[in-house]
């Protein structure tokens, strides 16, 4: 059942916080599913400053050994595969289009053509060249036009052009339009993160946490069973039950789990102690 989307969310506080660690600490079998870009690490100008820092991996790591874990990201898989690919987690890439479960190698979501590219890459290059600042870049199954560091004002009118322009072009192609922090992507319609998810919800898991901070993530927001815990990164409205302010905090709270887990280990605990406390789609905040 898709949930309705919630502005009134509540913030994860300490108490709140506490009662999550008490239901993974009870859990029998966990799964995490984690957004990367704006969840694990902060937004950056351009992809490619935001690469993972020296304590993520460790930190992944270590929550592997206590719960399974999904990167769900709009990442390429090489890129992926280049950052995580030696850590026992599974790892979901462009949104969905390409799928690794853990110990697998990976597989496409669907098989389509990318004979869609150059008309859709044509017109993307043209908005790079009216938005000093913007540019593309080219997955396998998707074109991003980012525009992170363009003039905001500038960049909110040329994405909204951007858009009313795919909305025309695509109108008869399978294709759809994702919107991010800053970006606007097209893909083949078929596949988002919460089909891509699915199959690992499957499982049977008494335990479901999930993180995430722009649009793309309220895919998966929606097709999460009731009792998951469901947390948006940031301010903006969400499906999600729960949020945070940043990765700082989502962070925070990651460590928090595997912390937890060494502590009931070594103390013999049955539950942790608090912790302290066709119309063009509308654009996200720009």
């Amino acid at each position: 059942m898709k949930r309705v989307m919630a502005s009134n969310r509540r913030i994860v506080t300490g108490a709140i916080e506490a009662q999550l660690l008490r239901e993974f600490a009870a859990a029998h079998r966990r799964l995490v599913l984690c957004d990367y870009d704006g969840t694990l690490v902060p937004l950056q100008p351009t992809p490619e400053q935001a690469g993972p820092d020296p304590e993520l991996r460790p930190s992944l790591e270590r929550l592997a050994l206590v719960s399974d874990v999904v990167i769900v990201s709009g990442r390429p898989r090489a890129t992926l595969e280049r950052w995580f690919g030696q850590l026992p987690i599974a790892l979901v890439a462009e949104h969905g289009a390409w799928i690794r479960e853990r110990g697998r190698d990976w597989a496409a979501a669907l098989s389509v053509s990318s004979d869609w590219k150059p008309k859709v890459r044509g017109l993307m290059e043209l908005f790079v060249e009216r938005l000093p600042g913007a540019m593309l870049e080219e997955k396998d199954f998707t074109l991003a036009w980012h525009y992170r560091r363009a003039d905001p004002d500038l960049a909110c009118r040329r994405a909204q052009d951007l858009l009313v322009s795919l909305v025309s072009l695509i109108e008869t192609i399978d294709l759809r339009i994702v919107r991010g922090s800053k970006v606007i992507e097209v893909q083949p319609a078929g596949f988002d993160k919460g089909r891509a998810t699915q199959r690992f919800l499957a499982g049977v898991y008494d335990f479901v946490l999930a993180l995430g901070d722009d649009a793309t993530d309220e895919d998966l927001f929606q097709i999460l069973p009731a009792t998951a815990w469901s947390i948006h990164v940031g301010s903006d409205q969400s499906h999600a039950r729960f949020s945070i302010q940043n990765p700082d905090q989502a962070r925070a709270l990651l460590h928090a789990l595997t912390t937890l887990n060494s502590n009931a280990e070594q103390h013999g605990a049955t539950e942790p102690q608090p912790n302290p406390p066709s119309t063009p789609p509308p654009l996200p905040n720009c």
